[in-house]
């Protein structure tokens, strides 16, 4: 699955910063660099790297932000929770 495609469900309502969408490019970096050199199989790695990014991404967000998006986790019906979606966010 795309990063961009995980994420804006998550990201909608949010408004990113310039400095916000440059971040999150950079993380889209990272999750293609590791999943690219990453061993074992994708369904085996992929869960953990989705947990990675989604930490990653919500960390970056303001406080408000971030309330919209543990929202918008929240409501995605259950066909489309990930085990990544396990972790516990951090107020």
């Amino acid at each position: 699955m795309s990063l961009l495609a995980m994420m804006s469900p998550l990201l909608s309502g949010v408004d990113l910063t310039p400095g916000q969408l440059a971040e999150l490019r950079a993380i889209n970096a990272l999750y293609y660099t590791r999943l690219a050199t990453q061993s074992g199989e994708p369904n085996e790695r992929e869960p953990a790297l989705e947990g990675v990014v989604l930490t990653r991404v919500r960390e970056m967000l303001r406080d408000d932000q971030r309330a919209i998006f543990d929202r918008n986790r929240r409501a995605r019906p259950p066909g489309q929770a990930r085990e990544s979606d396990r972790f516990e966010p951090h107020s």
